[in-house]
């Protein structure tokens, strides 16, 4: 089959990485592939589109800014991306984020119900889909047409000076419903529960857990250390992450921790003296080492639809603290590889540190549990859904 994967970010970053492996296991499979992206590039050993470019991307987010316009600027780029579908002629078109400042959903989902013959599978991040504005929504603003609080979310990705949100609500039931032959797929059960009580429950919702490379996520031998590190791990630290909790902690942890904190920080954000940081790194290695090296985890997050960092880490053998949050828990099994702090409190969580044992059975199980989720797991489960019935 011919295969069309679409994402904001060809094979950088989280979902970026996740197209990429996708892209790998489906040309391992026999299929023939291309990824359609939007921003940063790619790497010239994948077959790849480029959706718009910087400038078509500032001009997205300015009218995402003053009207709340995200995912509905970016005209004329999907007008000729569209152009390049149909020459292309894909047998599947395998959805990731539509969102990101670089497509247009409306005039995308015209041509996938009214042109394209072919089978949509959409995995689904977040639930922007199913929102008229935030990527995420605590769960008594989710399912509303109208919310009253939806200003309270401006400042959230993406971030707005306007609300319409009801507008938008209504704009994406109308596009995203009616797909001839549409699955979706969520990376965690979590998630798959969220979007089967919404409109888009009319089709089928699979759950396919996240992947990461575990020859690049492994155990690196550490020499020694005097404290005990307690790491966070963020891409960047946005709201929601956690960092706050992180500092209190390191203020309530006893003589013999540290905590370090890994990832790039918000403008103006500074850290305490009793915290080592470490900036954002590209290199795999280098995170690796950082995992196989800190006592545990830490992971406070507000929400999360899987948490790749609970997974890495775990991979590089190092236990996991993690909140009850959305579907963190899945990542871990509780009192084995890691804890699940369930009162979501600073306390609770210092308490798991102090109490958390790291020896080598459990670093074997931590292992064992990382290495479920492999990528060649997940592109194994992705290829039975595509091929389910074909």
């Amino acid at each position: 089959m011919r295969i069309l994967l679409v994402n904001v970010l060809a094979d950088t970053a989280s979902t970026g990485r996740i197209c990429r492996d996708l892209y790998l296991a489906y040309t391992q499979a026999g299929h023939q592939c291309c990824i359609a992206y939007g921003r940063k590039g790619c790497s010239p050993d994948l077959t790849s589109y480029k959706i718009g470019n910087v400038v078509d991307m500032y001009a997205h987010g300015a009218e995402t800014i003053l009207f709340d316009n995200h995912g509905m600027a970016s005209r004329s780029v999907t007008r000729r991306f569209l152009e390049f579908v149909r020459a292309y002629d894909p047998d599947v078109i395998h959805l990731h984020n539509i969102h990101g400042y670089y497509l247009n959903f409306p005039m995308l989902f015209d041509y996938l119900k009214t042109e394209f013959r072919g089978r949509v599978i959409w995995t689904l991040h977040d639930m922007w889909t199913i929102t008229g504005h935030s990527a995420h929504l605590p769960v008594e603003e989710r399912y509303v047409d109208r919310n009253p609080r939806a200003w309270q979310h401006r400042a959230d990705y993406p971030f707005t000076m306007a609300n319409s949100y009801s507008r938008n609500v209504r704009a994406k039931k109308e596009k995203f419903s009616g797909v001839r032959d549409m699955t979706l797929i969520a990376p965690s059960d979590w998630l798959a529960g969220v979007i089967r009580q919404s409109y888009l429950g009319q089709y089928s919702v699979v759950t396919v857990h996240n992947g990461i490379d575990t020859a690049e996520f492994h155990r690196y031998e550490t020499p020694p250390q005097d404290m005990k590190t307690v790491l966070a791990v963020a891409s960047i630290w946005a709201r929601g992450k956690g960092l706050p909790d992180v500092v209190k902690l390191a203020d309530r942890l006893p003589p013999g921790y540290r905590v370090r904190v890994v990832g790039k920080l918000m403008p103006g954000r500074r850290l305490p003296a009793n915290i080592d940081y470490v900036p954002r790194t590209e290199s795999v290695a280098k995170l690796a080492q950082e995992y196989s090296s800190a006592w545990c985890l830490v992971n406070p997050t507000r929400h999360e639809t899987l948490s790749t960092v609970n997974i890495e880490a775990q991979a590089c053998g190092t236990p996991v603290i993690t909140y009850d949050t959305d579907g963190a828990p899945e990542t871990i099994v509780d009192g084995v590889t890691g804890r699940v702090v369930t009162s979501n409190t600073v306390d609770e969580m210092a308490e798991d540190v102090m109490t958390m044992v790291k020896d080598e059975s459990v670093i074997q199980e931590c292992v064992k549990r990382g290495a479920y989720f492999s990528r060649a797991r997940m592109g194994h489960e992705y290829l039975s859904v595509l091929e389910d019935r074909h």
